[in-house]
């Protein structure tokens, strides 16, 4: 049963959505097949191991390019040594610090935005940032020439 809270919240979602004619956030977006580097030591941290991942790349408004928006990253994850599949990961444009992660930031490319998971992921009894950058990546915030 879903909670009340979460049935609340579903009703402006569902207006807007049904007002725009499309879903509220992130409306449009690129898949793409990339690779994840982990870059923390191995044994620490989530238990992500190098592998190949498929991606989408979105605006969360919708605004057309050039005008900033707030980038969205969804990833979807092998499972290292998990029979539980894949993980999808989600993150948007935020600050670099500990005050700004979990806020979402407009960036005018995907190549200067910061992301962040914007809320920590448990695991193993402890909270984890998730972050991502684009080394060379998209210069414009515009998915469909991604």
């Amino acid at each position: 049963m879903t909670s009340l809270p979460a049935r609340l919240l579903a009703v402006p979602f569902g207006v807007g959505s049904a007002l725009r004619r499309a879903k509220l956030f992130h409306p449009d977006g690129a898949v793409l097949h990339g690779r994840l580097v982990r870059t923390a030591p191995v044994g620490r941290g989530l238990p992500l191991e190098d592998d190949d991942v498929l991606v989408r790349l979105s605006r969360a408004i919708g605004l057309p390019s050039p005008i900033p928006d707030v980038p969205g990253f969804a990833m979807r994850i092998p499972a290292a040594g998990s029979d539980t599949g894949s993980w999808d990961v989600l993150l948007a444009g935020a600050g670099r610090d500990v005050v700004t992660r979990s806020l979402p930031l407009p960036a005018a490319s995907f190549a200067s935005a910061s992301l962040s998971s914007l809320m920590p992921l448990a695991h193993g009894g402890r909270h984890w940032w998730v972050s991502a950058r684009f080394p060379g990546g998209p210069d414009t915030l515009d998915p469909a020439g991604a």
